[in-house]
């Protein structure tokens, strides 16, 4: 998916917060970085996160603070936000079982 097709959905008033899925930690520095750019307002979390800095984004994400989460499969198991209203697969998933984790 093209990082402008991914923007233009954020112009949609009907999504309230969403989680994008990419496979590497770089993609998640990256795409954070390019939808900043932009005056998105996202969080993000990966592997190279502390616990500790991964609970807060994840309190901070589920109160609202940010309407987007960008993440790698780390999150796909076990992820619960409700108000979340769409999940993107950035990238589709190298283990395929992990797609049916991550939509939920």
């Amino acid at each position: 998916m093209e990082t402008r097709n991914t923007l233009h959905l954020y112009k949609t008033p009907a999504i309230t917060q969403s989680v994008i899925f990419v496979n590497t930690r770089h993609k998640v520095d990256w795409l954070t970085d390019t939808m900043r750019s932009r005056d998105y307002t996202v969080s993000a979390t990966h592997g190279d996160m502390d616990q500790n800095t991964r609970d807060v984004i994840m309190r901070e994400f589920r109160s609202g603070s940010s309407r987007v989460l960008i993440t790698t499969d780390l999150l796909a198991r076990g992820i619960d936000v409700q108000q979340s209203s769409l999940v993107i697969n950035y990238d589709l998933p190298t283990q395929p079982e992990n797609y049916l984790h991550r939509i939920g």
